[in-house]
């Protein structure tokens, strides 16, 4: 018969708070200072959805230019790889003085970026890529060795699992390279909440006739433990597993629970 203290989540909860603290305090000591999206937020917004889109995102877009400027400090010009490119993509030479940045993203058909629009806003290398199926080939050879590689909000959107991705992408990272990876926390309070209270999940339903053909919404969202496990399966190092809470409100919960903050960062490499 199954004991009702399995049910608690909150030992869980604050055992998994405990096991990340020390790489969630060394993640935001690596990405300490004044703010760096305050600069471009005037010019964001004339290349995004709308003011509530900007004000959601800001301070996760903040964290990724904080530790893109982190990196280059170690590693000056780095050669940087965004996959699924970004609203940032125009500000990573700033923060990265001397970058050489390549980009990625879905195909034209459903969506995507083409190699124009993505070199006037300062890609200097370009692909449409179906992530779903294609490989990354493309990038072969020793001129497409990546110091950073980027891909952030990107996998709870597709079918293929993050182990497949991380697999395919890691020759691509030059030795001593960086992947840095953040994904929506599938056990973040919200959901949580939502499941208690509600009875519901926080998983999307796709219906025959609208899909999700561009993959808009999220397919699959992961948790710590999973994320942890597919970046072990595709033979990865990890070198900080850290919770973001870059969603959140400033809530007490979010400094003691960090295992309930919105999203979760992964940076790890070979």
């Amino acid at each position: 018969m199954a004991n009702p203290k399995h049910f608690n989540l909150l030992p869980n909860i604050e055992a998994v708070s405990a096991r990340h603290a020390p790489d969630t305090a060394r993640y935001y000591q690596c990405i300490q200072g004044p703010p760096v999206i305050d600069a471009y937020v005037e010019s964001l917004r004339n290349v995004i959805y709308g003011e509530d889109y900007l004000e959601f995102h800001k301070r996760r877009w903040d964290e990724i230019l904080r530790y893109v400027r982190h990196y280059a400090t170690a590693r000056p010009q780095p050669k940087i790889l965004e996959i699924g490119m970004s609203t940032l993509l125009r500000c990573y030479k700033d923060v990265a003085p001397g970058a050489i940045v390549h980009t990625v993203d879905r195909p034209r058909a459903l969506g995507g970026q083409s190699a124009e629009s993505a070199s006037a806003v300062g890609s200097d290398g370009h692909f449409n890529l179906d992530l779903n199926s294609d490989s990354f080939d493309v990038l072969a050879g020793e001129a497409r060795k990546y110091d950073l590689i980027i891909m952030t909000e990107v996998v709870e959107h597709i079918l293929a699992t993050p182990a497949e991705l991380i697999a395919e992408l890691l020759p691509h990272l030059a030795p001593g390279g960086r992947f840095y990876l953040t994904t929506p926390n599938a056990l973040r309070l919200a959901s949580l909440m939502k499941m208690c209270e509600e009875g519901c999940t926080a998983q999307n339903f796709f219906s025959k006739i609208e899909g999700n053909t561009w993959g808009h919404w999220h397919y699959r969202e992961y948790t710590m433990n999973e994320l942890a496990d597919e970046i072990r399966k595709a033979g990865a190092t990890s070198d900080m597993a850290a919770f973001s809470d870059c969603w959140d409100s400033d809530h007490e919960i979010f400094r003691e629970l960090i295992a309930t903050r919105g999203n979760l960062v992964a940076i790890f490499g070979k």
